[in-house]
């Protein structure tokens, strides 16, 4: 969860790197992960552009790990 929170979706090498130092085992969820978010990312900007909001009145998931137990705040929109 810590390499999460020093990513942001706008920086594909911050995904790179946070891929690179997680263990074999967890890139496959990590990867995932990414991807879910940048789908949330998507569909977000979708219903920012249909209903003319502006930015930061959304563009946040939740992302949970039922292994740790950790819960972070993920903005979409960096």
């Amino acid at each position: 969860m810590g390499s999460i929170k020093e990513t942001r979706l706008s920086d594909p090498d911050s995904w790179r790197h946070a891929l690179q130092k997680t263990p074999m085992a967890e890139r496959k969820y990590l990867q995932e992960l990414h991807d879910l978010l940048l789908k949330y990312k998507t569909q977000w900007n979708e219903v920012v552009s249909e209903e003319g909001r502006g930015s930061g009145e959304g563009g946040k998931a939740f992302v949970y790990n039922f292994r740790t137990g950790g819960c972070l705040l993920y903005d979409l929109e960096s």
